[in-house]
């Protein structure tokens, strides 16, 4: 529907904000990146959802919220044990590595119009696809951005599809996507400077 998303996308551009003061506090913009750097972070997040669904590691939302005593709460041990490396967790990577995206090339989607692609994850069998062949199709949408084209495809309508088909994704499939992104970024912010890595 219009007003859902179009409130997605209100809160996106406030979660593109967050998550990129986070990475650059984190060390990750210590250098410039340039997009096809950030995009291809993007991509390896979306094959750990698929290592997370090889291995049928998923959310166990009951014992987190029995642990903290709600869902609203935030508790890194509860987190760690019950929720990260979950493919809910991977599919919130996803999205606050394309939040972190917009963030640092200043995108904003109040100014883009960006489709609810719901109702097309439907009735094109996207819902009927398997966790594989569904981030085949993000890969797709990503690889559509080549800076070294003129005229290329904008970004940020690359952006915004592959944000819209996650929302899809999980809204058909009954995950609470921006719960799992809120508390990941909440995660993230107790983490290490580069999160223990070189980039």
């Amino acid at each position: 529907k219009k007003d859902y998303l179009e409130q997605v996308l209100k809160d996106f551009d406030s979660l593109a904000r967050e998550c990129h003061a986070v990475s650059v506090g984190h060390g990750f913009y210590e250098e410039e990146r340039s997009v096809s750097h950030l995009l291809s972070l993007v991509m390896t997040e979306v094959g750990e959802v698929i290592e997370a669904d090889r291995e049928g590691l998923r959310a166990d939302m009951g014992a987190y919220e029995r642990v903290c005593g709600s869902l609203g709460v935030f508790r890194e041990t509860a987190y760690r044990t019950y929720i990260k490396e979950s493919i809910e967790a991977e599919l919130a990577d996803v999205i606050i590595r394309l939040a972190d995206l917009a963030g640092y090339c200043g995108i904003t989607f109040g100014e883009v119009g960006i489709k609810d692609m719901y109702s097309d994850f439907v009735s094109d069998g996207y819902c009927d696809k398997s966790v594989t062949e569904r981030c085949y199709v993000l890969y797709g949408l990503l690889s559509r951005y080549d800076s070294e084209v003129e005229e290329d495809v904008d970004l940020g309508n690359v952006v915004g599809s592959a944000v819209s088909f996650i929302d899809s994704w999980c809204r058909y499939d009954g995950i609470d996507i921006w719960w799992h992104v809120d508390k990941k970024v909440s995660y993230n912010k107790t983490r290490p400077s580069l999160h223990g890595k070189r980039y």
